[in-house]
C-alpha cells in the first residue's frame, strides 16, 4: 500500500509546485527513478520515510562504487527502515554489513538556537516498525541493530574501532547530536571512506559539518546536493 504522504506527494498541484520550487531537486528525483527503476520507486513507495529517491540512489550508488575493504557500513538514524532496506540491499550485493544506531524516541528537544525548527519526539518510531520493513522490503540479515543514544553508541562501537567503515549516513537532523556523531567516526577514519549528511538546509548540520572537515586531518572533498544531503569522501 502506497503511504498516505506519498499519495498526497503525488497530487498533480503538489507535483507541479515541487517542480517550480525545487527544479534542480525535482530533476535529480527523475534521473534517480531512470537510473534505478527496480530499486528507488519500490522502495520510495513501499516503506514510510523522509528520504526522497535521490538519496536513496545516492547511498546504492555510493556503496556499490566504496573502494574501502571495510566490511562496515554505518547507519545512524533509521526511522522507519527505508534507508536502511536501501543500504541493506546495496550491502548484500557488496558482503558487508550494516550497522544501524537509532533509538526509536524522535528528535531530541533543540540544545541550540541552530536548531530552533526541532520539534522534540517528532520522527519517532519503534523497533518492531522497523524490523517489520526491513524484513520485508530490505535484507535483514545484512543489519545488526543498536539502539541507544547515538552520541554515546557510536563512541563505545568497538568494532568501528577495530575495522572501520566504509559508507556512513548520518540522519540525525540536529548540531549536538550530528556532531557527537561525527566527531565519533573521525575516530576511527583511516582514508577511502564516504560519510552522507541527510537534511543539509539546517544549520545545526551545516555547522557540524563545517567543523568535521576543519577537524578531521584528512582531505574531503565535499558535495552539498541543494540543502538536500551532503557528500564527505575523504581522501
Amino acid at each position: 500500500m502506497i503511504p498516505a504522504k506519498v499519495v498526497n506527494r503525488l497530487r498533480p498541484d503538489r507535483y507541479l509546485e515541487f517542480w517550480l520550487q525545487r527544479p534542480r531537486r525535482a530533476l535529480r528525483a527523475h534521473v534517480a527513478v531512470l537510473r534505478h527503476p527496480l530499486l528507488v520507486p519500490r522502495l520510495y513507495f513501499g516503506v514510510p520515510g523522509l528520504v526522497s529517491p535521490f538519496s536513496l540512489a545516492l547511498l546504492w550508488d555510493t556503496v556499490m562504487n566504496s573502494r574501502s575493504r571495510s566490511p562496515n557500513i554505518v547507519e545512524v538514524g533509521a526511522y522507519k527502515g527505508l534507508s536502511t532496506c536501501c543500504l541493506t540491499k546495496a550491502a548484500a550485493r557488496r558482503n558487508k554489513l550494516v550497522w544501524t544506531f537509532e533509538w526509536f524516541q524522535g528528535l531530541p528537544p533543540a540544545q541550540s538556537e541552530l536548531d530552533s525548527w526541532v520539534r522534540a519526539g517528532s520522527c519517532k518510531s519503534d523497533e518492531a516498525t522497523w524490523r517489520e520493513n526491513v524484513a520485508r522490503h530490505g535484507v535483514l540479515s545484512r543489519c545488526r541493530l543498536v539502539v541507544g543514544d547515538a552520541r554515546n553508541t557510536i563512541a563505545g562501537a568497538d568494532i568501528l574501532t577495530e575495522e572501520g567503515f566504509c559508507v556512513a549516513f548520518v540522519d540525525v537532523d540536529t548540531y549536538e547530536v550530528s556532531a557527537a556523531v561525527l566527531e565519533g567516526l573521525s575516530r576511527v577514519i583511516r582514508g577511502g571512506e564516504t560519510i552522507l549528511v541527510h537534511d543539509s538546509y539546517s544549520p545545526g548540520v551545516q555547522k557540524a559539518v563545517a567543523e568535521f572537515v576543519s577537524s578531521v586531518g584528512r582531505p574531503v572533498r565535499v558535495v552539498d546536493y541543494d540543502n538536500e544531503i551532503i557528500r564527505i569522501a575523504v581522501e
